[in-house]
């Protein structure tokens, strides 16, 4: 449908906000490559404390529908906290309207009787909140089963030192590049796995998460895209 979209065609520059939207419009829509110019979302990495206190943490922010893979992230739940007694998880599921709610029960019902002081499960949360997770958090898991076109919850994780697992689905990918890892399936076992793997290998998880944040910095920080738009916006008026 983008595709016949009069305002697209009309367009003389058309942004997008990841190689991968980049790639559907050319091959779905038919838009011209040179036609369209790729500038990523921007962030405001100061929100992030720039030496952060990172304790032994898990934080996964998934949607309570299907598509997040809010139910595979679950499933790694108690395993872990069994496995490994001193570490916590926090679970934001923002679930409030979202899938049906005997799934939604479900998820609930298979974690409601893990020690509250060891794991957290919040439908609602400010997004101060939020960032003080992220603050905390070594690892962070975003399972979304869906080709995200960007992916603002992986960067979030990146831009606060946060060791990232993600699907790598659509734009995720961009956001980690190769500092971050990217399970084979969206199953328990694989997320699970990876997850294990960064809790028994401290110092990598570590070097992984400066690694994404300094690359990160260069390519989502807010002056690096005001940047990229002014340059966009120079070229275009030129014309």
């Amino acid at each position: 449908h983008w595709g016949q979209n009069w305002h697209m065609r009309a367009a003389t520059k058309l942004v997008s906000n990841s190689d991968f939207v980049t790639m559907h419009l050319q091959n779905r829509c038919l838009i011209p490559a040179k036609k369209i110019k790729r500038i990523y979302n921007s962030f405001n990495f100061h929100r992030f404390s720039e030496n952060p206190m990172k304790k032994k943490k898990i934080l996964c922010i998934a949607a309570m529908i299907k598509m997040k893979g809010p139910d595979v992230f679950a499933g790694t739940v108690r395993p872990i906290l069994e496995a490994y007694p001193d570490w916590e998880i926090d679970f934001v599921t923002q679930s409030l309207g979202k899938g049906p709610e005997n799934w939604r029960q479900a998820i609930r019902d298979q974690l409601s009787d893990l020690p509250p002081e060891r794991f957290r499960m919040y439908e609602l949360a400010t997004y101060e909140h939020i960032i003080a997770m992220y603050e905390e958090a070594s690892i962070a898991v975003v399972p979304s089963r869906v080709k995200e076109a960007f992916g603002r919850t992986a960067l979030e994780a990146v831009a606060s030192k946060t060791a990232l697992i993600t699907s790598g689905r659509g734009g995720l990918k961009e956001i980690g590049g190769p500092h971050a890892v990217y399970p084979e399936r969206i199953e328990v076992e694989d997320y699970l796995s990876a997850i294990v793997d960064l809790i028994e290998n401290p110092d990598k998880r570590r070097d992984m998460a400066q690694k994404a944040y300094d690359r990160a910095l260069g390519l989502f920080h807010e002056p690096v895209v005001s940047a990229a738009y002014d340059a966009l916006i120079d070229s275009v008026l030129s014309l």
